[in-house]
């Protein structure tokens, strides 16, 4: 696709690559670079916030593991020395080179939480989030370090990712009243479970849930 019709007009490369995002004036907000075996290496984007992308906008770099999985994002500005983000891969397999392992698990994603994303990092990665991922290698959770549930996702017969807001006990793709009676039933039930009812994952489902859910989710 070159024009959406509405909003922008995309450029790709010889190969098919996305390389800029383009108003439909021509104003640049976005562009993309990708190394000789096809992999994205950096991402130019709108730092300054001035509606487009120029000379004055800083880029991010990936950075790769010897198994070309991501591992960190870096600004291009030459004081930045710390990643924004990290991913950690599972080591399973022989000297922890992850051979007993699925090449696109993730165990967890590191981010530096307490400045924005323009910003330089402090060097402190605070924020936490461990993937939880099927029999698919599909992410179908993310999980706090503190052990709450941060987002929930499924997934269609043909793979098409759907999220579920953290108290939808029913699937529907909301949290509202019906998802506590939901909460209710599983606790008058005493011998069911359903993790989708365990608000703070500590392996039922009971009042706790049911308040935290009425408390801090429920729209």
């Amino acid at each position: 696709m070159t024009n959406d019709g509405t909003d922008y007009k995309y450029e790709w490369d010889a190969f098919y690559r996305l390389r800029k995002v383009k108003t439909q004036g021509g104003v640049l907000v976005a562009e993309y670079r990708y190394n000789g075996l096809g992999y994205r290496t950096g991402v130019h984007e709108d730092t300054d916030t001035d509606s487009d992308v120029d000379g004055s906008d800083l880029w991010y770099y990936s950075a790769y593991d010897e198994r070309w999985r991501m591992v960190a994002t870096y600004r291009s500005s030459d004081t930045d020395t710390n990643p924004k983000e990290r991913f950690v891969y599972p080591q399973a397999g022989d000297d922890g080179y992850g051979g007993g392992s699925y090449i696109d698990l993730v165990a967890f994603r590191e981010k530096d939480a307490n400045t924005a994303w323009t910003s330089a990092s402090d060097g402190t990665l605070e924020e936490r989030l461990y993937y939880c991922q099927n029999q698919h290698a599909d992410v179908v959770a993310l999980i706090t370090a503190a052990g709450g549930q941060r987002e929930m996702n499924r997934y269609s017969p043909y793979g098409v990712p759907f999220g579920l807001p953290t108290g939808d006990c029913d699937s529907d793709g909301d949290c509202d009243v019906a998802d506590r009676n939901q909460v209710q039933a599983w606790i008058n039930a005493s011998n069911q479970y359903d993790v989708r009812g365990d608000i703070d994952l500590d392996g039922d489902a009971d009042a706790t849930d049911k308040t935290n859910l009425r408390n801090n989710f429920e729209g």
